[in-house]
């Protein structure tokens, strides 16, 4: 069996070669007509703490993030901030998202937490379901944060809440500098899938080839 594979194989090389050849244009094209996504790993946050002073106490039921993180909040955010940040390089599918898609992906990152009356947490995650650019992201993460809590404080005056906002403690974890793959890095390494493939789907067919010809002698 062996024997009539290698006999075989010496006088059809070239199919699993062609065959790979083949399998490397199809993955390599897909590549670039539908290009895979690229998350970042969970590499960290942005939270700040900080001291409510009102003329009236925020006690009882009062909710931060259901008055702050609602569709007219948000959409008051997008329009006042679309010259001020790059949104595509925070949320990579940004320019072909709806403003629902948009919104989810704008509320996923952001956590309001009343720890007391007066003391109000606000964390920004930054998880591996982001497609933000690294870059972008280290000289403007703070800067975005930033915009979101003065917009949020600003908003509650809707709510007839007069108040002030004080940062009494921050912590601020984010990416390290780090080289997102380019299209041109997807189209190689699939393309080199596609023609391994094809070599291995290729040898199956010189074995089948060979085995069939055992079988007509």
């Amino acid at each position: 069996m062996l024997s009539d594979y290698i006999a075989t194989f010496k006088n059809k090389f070239y199919i699993p070669l062609v065959i790979g050849v083949v399998f490397a244009v199809i993955l390599a094209v897909q590549s670039v007509i539908y290009p895979p996504a690229y998350s970042l790993p969970e590499v960290g946050y942005i939270e700040k703490t900080y001291l409510v002073t009102s003329e009236q106490p925020l006690s009882g039921h009062f909710d931060f993030k259901l008055a702050l993180l609602n569709s007219a909040s948000v959409r008051d955010f997008f329009i006042q901030n679309k010259d001020n940040f790059e949104f595509t390089k925070l949320c990579r599918y940004w320019d072909i998202q709806s403003f629902n898609k948009r919104e989810a992906w704008f509320l996923s990152k952001f956590d309001y937490l009343k720890a007391a009356d007066n003391i109000l947490i606000i964390k920004m995650n930054v998880s591996k379901k982001d497609e933000a650019n690294s870059d972008y992201l280290r000289e403007h993460g703070e800067e975005f944060f930033d915009a979101v809590a003065a917009h949020s404080f600003n908003y509650l005056e809707k709510y007839g809440v007069k108040a002030t906002f004080t940062t009494v403690d921050k912590l601020v974890l984010l990416p390290e500098n780090a080289a997102v793959p380019t299209e041109s890095h997807f189209t190689f390494k699939y393309g080199v899938m596609g023609f391994a493939i094809g070599v291995l789907f290729g040898s199956l067919v010189l074995a089948i080839i060979a085995l069939r010809g055992r079988k007509d002698d």
